[in-house]
């Protein structure tokens, strides 16, 4: 076998900046608006697995398209035959939200940093993991494992994309997806998002009212129209609370758009609800009880206003997070997230919520998954723990559980495992999303270290 200390890596990494900057700049949102059977989760996604299809096109790598969910890049030579390991990674990413300093989908690289949004989560890490199988071609490094790139399409919605995946090809005797912290995911909490359906009430102030991206991501936007009152009442609220506030006339009143900061559903701690800001606006200049119901129940990260707080020794607390809010036809639409220990289930906090809501909404689970603690005990898992401590023995090398759901949730065997490291500030989901420039080629050697000699072992398990 070729040593791997004469592959010249340094060669590669601009044209891995490039191609990161290059799927950056295409906005892969979920759009229901554009999806077809053959694009099923709209443009945008489908351009950006298109783009990565020509890579592979033009690099000579075998691509399987899975009816647009998702795609699997391998060499023409794979042995089809041996064990199987896939690198899972998502292409989609969540919209851009607001309180960018550029424009979300530029790239724009300054002081050693590419901002934009999917930048950390997880474009670098489909370019990366993209470029591994690149080196590994053109140094013709035998493998005795059938090395897979996995690359899929919902992970920021219901993750139908990889259960599709799976259905066709089955279960990979070993996955690694790197969308998390090193140096091991030991484990996640339960995450469930449930779709909330209600009557609106004809004695509340809101005429309307939408805010938020996705309820995996705490609001940063919200705008409410309510009936027109007297500007100097809101600039005074505005005053008192220090809210970015902005207001506008409509024909049917004023609407009134507030500002929060965006972040990741499983840290709302991080961000600034703008959804829960406006609820809390019109019931205090309004003196609505309705907004006011909305923010007891919905207000408060812990769950407490729902009756379903709780907190686990190995997982932490659970979180919730009020991700959406819509009127359509006189129908109030909310969607809520929640991460949570192993201490509970959903089954326990749904029949909980729906004891406080007192069936005055109709109550759905579009995403659902249980928490999980994996088996680190097998071969290919210490392989990666020895191989991290080897390129980075002056980080910690202690296992973390984690509050974000990723693709470990749904495949089988699949342990998440970097690229961040601990300590580094959690940037998926929030404004001016970035990564940094100057490790990308130490990145590259260790992925490619490790993917052959994964692809070496004499057996996964």
């Amino acid at each position: 076998m070729i040593d791997l200390k004469n592959i010249d890596y340094q060669k590669y990494v601009d044209e891995l900046i490039d191609k990161i900057g290059d799927l950056v700049r295409v906005r892969s949102v979920y759009d229901s608006d554009s999806a077809t059977k053959e694009k099923p989760y709209g443009e945008g996604i489908d351009e950006a697995l298109a783009l990565i299809t020509d890579w592979a096109s033009e690099d000579n790598f075998e691509v399987t398209n899975y009816n647009g969910h998702a795609i699997l890049i391998e060499r023409k030579d794979a042995n089809k035959s041996a064990e199987r390991i896939d690198f899972v990674s998502h292409i989609d990413v969540v919209g851009e939200g607001s309180n960018w300093s550029y424009l979300a989908f530029d790239a724009v690289i300054e002081d050693g940093r590419m901002y934009g949004r999917g930048t950390n989560d997880m474009k670098r890490a489909v370019v990366l993991t993209y470029f591994v199988l690149r080196i590994i071609q053109d140094y013709s490094i035998p493998m005795k494992n059938r090395l897979c790139l996995v690359y899929g399409t919902d992970e920021e919605t219901n993750m139908q994309d990889l259960q599709h995946y799976l259905e066709v090809e089955g279960a990979p005797e070993f996955a690694v997806t790197p969308d998390a912290t090193f140096p091991l995911g030991i484990g996640e909490k339960g995450a469930t998002t449930w779709l909330m359906t209600g009557e609106m009430p004809k004695d509340s102030a809101i005429i309307n009212i939408k805010g938020g991206e996705g309820a995996n991501n705490v609001p940063s936007i919200c705008k409410v129209t309510v009936p027109m009152i007297d500007y100097s009442k809101i600039q005074q609220y505005r005053r008192q609370t220090g809210w970015n506030i902005e207001m506008a006339p409509m024909n049917d009143g004023i609407q009134i758009t507030v500002k929060g900061k965006s972040a990741h559903a499983s840290r709302p701690d991080l961000g600034e609800n703008a959804i829960i800001r406006a609820l809390t606006l019109v019931r205090d200049v309004y003196d609505d009880a309705f907004s006011g119901n909305l923010v007891e129940l919905f207000g408060y990260s812990d769950g407490r206003g729902l009756d379903i707080s709780c907190s686990s020794p190995e997982m932490g607390p659970l979180t919730i997070n009020l991700g959406t809010i819509k009127i359509i036809n006189q129908q109030i639409v909310m969607e809520l997230d929640s991460r949570f220990p192993q201490v509970t289930t959903s089954d326990s906090i749904t029949e909980k919520i729906k004891e406080r809501l007192n069936d005055h909404f109709e109550i759905t689970r579009p995403f659902d998954t249980p928490a999980i603690l994996y088996n680190l005990d097998g071969t290919a898992c210490k392989t990666l723990m020895k191989q991290f401590k080897e390129h980075y023995p002056n980080h910690s090398q202690e296992p973390e559980l984690m509050g974000g759901v990723t693709y470990a949730k749904i495949v089988p065997n699949c342990v998440a495992f970097g690229m961040d490291f601990q300590g580094q500030p959690m940037l998926a989901h929030q404004a001016d999303e970035y990564i940094e420039l100057d490790n990308l080629k130490e990145l590259l050697q260790f992925y490619t270290e490790l993917a052959v000699e994964l692809g070496n072992l004499e057996s996964l398990k």
